[in-house]
């Protein structure tokens, strides 16, 4: 069962979604429904965000946030959800990726 009370998706590793749940979730600190993510801070979101997708082979599509998992949860807050919305980080990620792919293929 999620930690939300949730249970989880019959196909679903509970320990592999905890593990990368509680390493995402570690990237952006602070009370972000008053205070705007400064750009370092977002950086290190799309840096992660990026470093996982790659090693778990992670699809664009399924960078998500805890709000968008439950609606028992304000996380991440408005001001960084927004840059979900958005597709900010989806965006980022993928130029990173691709910057990445074309450095490997030199």
């Amino acid at each position: 069962m999620h930690h939300q009370g949730e249970p989880f998706k019959p196909d679903t590793d509970p320990q592999a979604y905890l593990r990368r749940m509680q390493t995402w979730s570690r990237t952006a600190k602070g009370w972000l429904d008053i205070v705007e993510p400064n750009q370092l801070q977002l950086d290190a979101v799309v840096n992660l965000m990026a470093l996982l997708a790659a090693k778990y082979k992670v699809p664009l599509d399924d960078i998500k946030s805890h709000r968008d998992h439950s609606d028992k949860t304000v996380c991440p807050g408005a001001n960084l959800y927004r840059y979900m919305q958005e597709d900010y980080f989806r965006h980022k990620v993928a130029l990173r990726l691709a910057g990445e792919q074309a450095r490997a293929a030199r």
